[in-house]
């Protein structure tokens, strides 16, 4: 339950941006959440300070994503300002800092109404409105009240009331309605289909990047990664109070994963760019602060794994092995107990890996088993993905097409192929294991293949 509610949390309290242009009218893809929107016109053309926050996977078992569409305490025609004042421009930061308060969320499940209250904490009085369905899955819509965002305005205006005058309160109030009243029927208007959980292509990824430390001191990710057998990378930000709460038990994580033979490194990520001085010396105080002993980086430009990884919200933290592979599906939200569990998790599983006998022998005692074959047999070098809730371990067939994994009985675990060797086709389907130990057959196509 705490899990499920930190998910929340970080995807409706950290994603504080204003976004650059609201005008246009372009079809909205979510295949996370199984919708294809062709627009939103209530909030792109008639609320200019509105806007969307990236979907966010909230638990996979069951599987549960969502979306929420947010506004801001910001007068419309402030919004695409392209040079503001001073004065006028920190106004507008300290709105943006007050949050992105939601005007609806979407989400999707595999279960009923009643268990997705239940996973996230929701009061059984909360009204969930059913907006549409796929096979198993179904799409449901929450509608909020403008208290929080009249709030967040009459805050703003007492500071600066000539920038946010109280007269604009009334059409804030005039746009929320208008927007609460037409989104039902937008909504139902999407595409829908079954959810695809966007962190499936991260697991066996290589994540790269050069950047700086916080003394402008080059930093490769290859030379921080090879010093530890699990990298722990947290995605943190001045800005994010979950980030901050969390700090004061950073380094003792750190000390302990480090008897292991690991680490954490942090990446800081601040909203208002570029890197000024005042924003350096914040970022180093709340290191100092903290007695953080572990390397600090600025957040490298460009990444677009890394912008995956960290589309749920901050903090976010995930384990890469020496060679930056990734290793398990990232941790969103403040979970400091759930980092050194995952690390001890990983680790047994490397063991295990090292102890098991060769797949070519009949299936051991304590191992689940992936055969992977085409028309003529046995597959060699096949990349798998071997997946529980939390942890991926990666493995490769042998001459026999075998690849083998020790994990506990007891648990329906995902399969997917990572990566055929060449001339064959693209593996996108989802395999599950039985939940005693067995084999999964896995029959691959020849690229090009008509069957």
């Amino acid at each position: 339950m705490k899990k499920a509610l930190s998910f929340l949390l970080a995807l409706l309290l950290c994603a504080a941006v204003i976004p650059a242009s609201l005008g246009e009218s372009a079809a909205i893809d979510l295949p996370d959440m199984g919708m294809s929107i062709p627009s939103l016109a209530s909030v792109d053309q008639s609320v200019y300070y509105a806007g969307r926050t990236k979907t966010s996977v909230i638990t996979r078992d069951p599987y549960i994503a969502a979306f929420s569409v947010v506004a801001f305490a910001l007068p419309r025609s402030y919004v695409n300002e392209e040079s503001p004042s001073d004065s006028l421009a920190e106004a507008i930061q300290y709105a943006a800092s007050l949050g992105a308060c939601p005007l609806a969320h979407v989400f999707v499940t595999g279960g009923t109404a009643e268990e997705l209250k239940s996973t996230l904490g929701l009061g059984a009085d909360i009204e969930l409105s059913k907006i549409g369905e796929s096979g198993s899955y179904t799409f449901y819509l929450r509608l909020f009240p403008s208290d929080d965002l009249l709030a967040a305005y009459d805050d703003v205006s007492g500071m600066y009331p000539d920038a946010f005058p109280a007269s604009a309160r009334a059409d804030l109030e005039a746009d929320i309605s208008k927007i609460t009243e037409a989104l039902p029927g937008e909504l139902k208007a999407a595409a829908f289909s079954e959810p695809q959980d966007p962190m499936n292509a991260l697991l066996g990824a290589t994540l790269a990047f050069e950047t700086t430390d916080l003394d402008g001191n080059a930093v490769s990710s290859a030379d921080l990664f090879a010093a530890n057998k699990y990298t722990m990378i947290n995605f943190w930000g001045t800005w994010c109070g979950y980030c901050l709460n969390e700090m004061p038990e950073m380094d003792g994580i750190h000390q302990r994963m480090k008897e292991k033979g690991c680490g954490i490194i942090g990446v800081e990520y601040e909203q208002y760019q570029p890197w000024t001085d005042e924003l350096i010396s914040a970022g180093k105080e709340v290191l100092e602060k903290n007695g953080i002993t572990y390397p600090s980086v600025k957040w490298p430009e460009g990444n677009d794994l890394m912008d995956t990884i960290c589309s749920g919200g901050f903090p976010t933290s995930i384990f890469v092995d020496s060679e930056g592979k990734i290793a398990c599906f990232p941790i969103v939200g403040a979970q400091v107990s759930e980092y050194e569990k995952t690390l001890d998790q990983l680790l047994a599983n490397e063991s295990k890996a090292q102890e098991q006998p060769a797949a070519s022998a009949p299936l051991a005692a304590g191992a689940f088993q992936v055969r992977v074959t085409d028309e003529n047999g046995p597959v060699k070098d096949v990349a798998v993905q071997f997946c529980s809730q939390d942890v991926c371990n990666v493995g490769k067939t042998d001459e026999n097409g075998i690849a083998s994994f020790n994990m506990p009985e007891g648990v329906e675990y995902e399969i997917h192929i990572l990566k055929a060797p060449e001339g064959y086709a693209p593996e996108q389907e989802l395999y599950k294991t039985q939940t005693t130990y067995g084999t999964v057959e896995i029959l691959l196509k020849k690229a090009g293949s008509a069957n």
